[in-house]
C-alpha cells in the first residue's frame, strides 16, 4: 500500500514558523534526490519564496507619515512642558504676597510631574501627562491656582497635544497592522500553493514512475507534517480548554514539547 501524503494548514503558521516550515520541507525533499524523482521543478518554485520570507520584517519600523507626525508632536509637548517649568521658576522668583498662596499650591505639582516627564520617551510622557491632567482636573484648588497665576493655557495646550498624539499613534498602529497582515497573508497563500503543488507533483510522479521509490521521501514529509499538525491541534485544544486551569497547563506543556521536537 502506498503512503498517503499528509498536509499542514500553512495559514495557521506564524511568520517565523512559516519560514522554518519552508526550510524544513525543502531540506527533507533535498535528502531524497529530487531531480531523480522528477520533482525538482516544483521544489525550486518553493525554494524561490525563501528570500521573500527572510525579508518579511518581524515588525514594521519603516517611517510612516504618522511616525514623523509623532516625532513633531513629541517636540511640541516637550516645548509646552518646558514653558510650564520656565514660567513656574520665574513665578517662584517673582512671587509676592498677592499670589504666595497660589504659588505654594502650584510649585509642588509642577515639580512632581514636569521634571519627571521631560526626560521620557513619548509613550511615557503621554502616560505621565495624562496622570498630571487627571489630578489637575480633579483638584478644584489646584485648577483655580493655575488659572490665577496664568498657567492654565499651557496645560490646555498639553492636553490638546496629548490628544493629537493618541489619535496619530492609533492611526499608525492600524496602518502597520493592516499592512503586516496583508503582506503575511499573501506570502502564506503563495507558500501554501507551492507546497500543495509540490506534494501533488510527488503523488503524480509516483504514478508515472513506478520504477522509482518515493516511500522514503513521503515518510520523511509525513514525519515533518505530523509534528506541525500535532502542534496546531494541541494549540487549538489549549484555547478551547482555557477556562479550565488544569487542562490549560497540561495542553501548554504538550505544545511546548511538540514545538521543541519540531
Amino acid at each position: 500500500m502506498k503512503t498517503i501524503l499528509l498536509r499542514t494548514d500553512v495559514s495557521k503558521l506564524k511568520k517565523q514558523q512559516l519560514l522554518t516550515y519552508l526550510n524544513q520541507t525543502v531540506e527533507v525533499v533535498e535528502m531524497h534526490q529530487p531531480a531523480t524523482l522528477q520533482i525538482d521543478v516544483m521544489l525550486n518554485k518553493l525554494k524561490a519564496l525563501k528570500p521573500e520570507l527572510e525579508m518579511l520584517p518581524v515588525s514594521h519600523n519603516d517611517a510612516l507619515a504618522e511616525t514623523t507626525q509623532l516625532q513633531a508632536v513629541n517636540g511640541e509637548i516637550n516645548n509646552a512642558l518646558r514653558a510650564i517649568l520656565n514660567q513656574s521658576d520665574a513665578m517662584y522668583r517673582m512671587r509676592n504676597v498677592s499670589n504666595a498662596e497660589e504659588v505654594a499650591i502650584v510649585m509642588p505639582f509642577v515639580e512632581r510631574y514636569i521634571k519627571a516627564t521631560l526626560p521620557e520617551v513619548l509613550s511615557s510622557t503621554v502616560n505621565i501627562c495624562n496622570r498630571m491632567l487627571s489630578e489637575l482636573n480633579a483638584t478644584a484648588d489646584l485648577k483655580l491656582a493655575m488659572t490665577t497665576v496664568g498657567m492654565k493655557a499651557h496645560f490646555d495646550e498639553v492636553k490638546r497635544l496629548i490628544d493629537v498624539a493618541a489619535v496619530t499613534s492609533s492611526t499608525r498602529l492600524e496602518i502597520q497592522t493592516q499592512r503586516e497582515k496583508s503582506e503575511t497573508l499573501a506570502l502564506k497563500k503563495r507558500v501554501s500553493k507551492c507546497v500543495s503543488n509540490l506534494l501533488k507533483a510527488i503523488e503524480v510522479a509516483c504514478e508515472e514512475h513506478e520504477e522509482l521509490d518515493y516511500e522514503p521521501l513521503k515518510n520523511g514529509l509525513n514525519v515533518l507534517n505530523t509534528m506541525y499538525r500535532g502542534a496546531q491541534k494541541a494549540k487549538e485544544t489549549r484555547w478551547k480548554s482555557r477556562p479550565l486551569a488544569k487542562s490549560e497547563t497540561t495542553d501548554a506543556s504538550s505544545v511546548k514539547t511538540i514545538a521543541a521536537v519540531a
